[in-house]
């Protein structure tokens, strides 16, 4: 019981923050986090990263990756997606997050698409950040959410 409670443990606290967020950065960690995430699942998934040629502070890469944690979750839990899509950009002195999944959309979640915990999490660390959250229903399908955060001169 004491080895599998530690080995729990261990897992826990990787989930909260990988190692590769740590040694490698916000890509690789988010790439590796989809693939742990969603591939068990069933969900597939693409990733896409645009002039994220350097590490960004600290700071911003955990509040970003915990936000693309919170919103694997909420698709795996609440929208029976099969694709995820997401985008991490820089675009006019913004760092920008884009996460589509194509399950059922916000109409069907009532009170959780504005009221849960989760989503309460991601406001406020968007906040921390200084930032904007944006989550609506797709054009054709399932949901978009989108966070803008500014970077400041060294980070741009």
């Amino acid at each position: 019981i004491t080895t599998d409670a530690g080995r729990e443990t261990r897992n826990l606290a990787h989930a909260l923050m990988p190692r590769s967020l740590e040694a490698m950065g916000l890509v690789a960690a988010t790439g590796d986090m989809l693939e742990r995430a969603l591939g068990p699942a069933g969900i597939t998934h693409q990733m896409d990263h645009f002039g994220l040629d350097r590490r960004l502070p600290a700071e911003l890469e955990t509040g970003l990756f915990r936000i693309a944690q919170e919103l694997v979750q909420n698709t795996m839990k609440h929208a029976q997606a099969d694709q995820v899509n997401l985008q991490l950009l820089k675009n006019n002195g913004h760092l920008v997050l884009i996460y589509e999944d194509d399950g059922k959309g916000l109409q069907d979640l009532g009170q959780r698409a504005t009221g849960g915990i989760g989503l309460g999490n991601i406001r406020e660390r968007v906040r921390a950040l200084r930032g904007h959250f944006t989550m609506a229903n797709g054009d054709h399908k399932g949901m978009v959410a989108t966070v803008r955060i500014p970077l400041d001169e060294a980070a741009a």
